[in-house]
């Protein structure tokens, strides 16, 4: 598999509660956001800018909460931001590549939230669209959507298939589909939490799971550049080969 940040065509999620209380102008993005518990909207940009010879995603906060995250991108643009409600407050996601190559396209979601300290900081990291089309006897996909959860927790709906291709005659596997939910919590502290699934939960889901604990685990400590750590190392971006069979 070619494992790289390479360039692709960044889309807008479209999760159903996604609020953009504002538009982007300048080749920006401006949007609003409760980052603290009963606080105040904060001003929040998202733009593409230049940092040293690579281009990036800069995210900045103006108010109540300030600071800024940085995030790779490849293709010149700035994702789509989109405010969600977690726990009383809100976060934001911004959209990014992931894995890419022949036959192989991948967005995630980075989130970002502003903690206990008032620091803003890369909260989750979660799979928004993944496809494999890499040989024709098998096409993969999964999807990740974010919904309204109970008790202040933000669901992720997810969805996986693996199907014959166009010469699936010579495909050993099965074709499957299946779906799920995961919930997902945050206490201000750390980064993004989901409960580990039942025993006979799809491999998929597992796997989604342990990515879902060793992004946590790069997220503990504060992470305000997601250049800075080896967030392909934690297989979140190797999702969708996982369901091969």
């Amino acid at each position: 598999m070619i494992k790289r940040r390479a360039a692709l065509l960044l889309m807008l999620p479209t999760p159903a509660l996604a609020q953009q209380r504002s538009g982007g102008q300048g080749g920006g993005r401006r949007l609003e956001a409760r980052l603290r518990p009963g606080g105040p909207p904060v001003a929040i940009e998202l733009a593409a800018a230049s940092a040293g010879r690579e281009r990036v995603q800069r995210l900045r906060a103006s108010g109540a909460v300030t600071g800024e995250v940085i995030l790779p991108t490849q293709t010149g643009a700035a994702g789509s931001p989109v405010v969600l409600p977690l726990a009383g407050r809100e976060v934001v996601m911004v959209n990014m590549a992931g894995t890419t190559g022949i036959g192989l396209t991948q967005q995630l979601g980075a989130v970002i939230g502003a903690d206990e300290a008032g620091r803003l900081r890369i909260i989750g990291l979660e799979n928004l669209d993944a496809r494999d089309n890499s040989n024709c006897e098998s096409e993969g996909r999964l999807t990740g959507r974010f919904v309204p959860g109970a008790e202040g927790a933000l669901n992720l709906d997810c969805a996986f298939q693996r199907i014959r291709g166009s010469c699936g005659q010579r495909w050993q596997g099965t074709p499957r589909r299946e779906s799920w939910t995961d919930m997902l919590e945050w206490d201000g502290r750390g980064a993004l939490r989901g409960e580990p699934p039942p025993d006979d939960a799809p491999r998929i889901r597992h796997a989604m799971a342990n990515a879902r604990q060793r992004v946590a685990a790069m997220l503990t400590p504060v992470v305000t550049d997601l250049r800075q750590v080896d967030w392909d190392g934690t297989g979140v971006t190797e999702l969708v080969l996982l369901g091969l069979g």
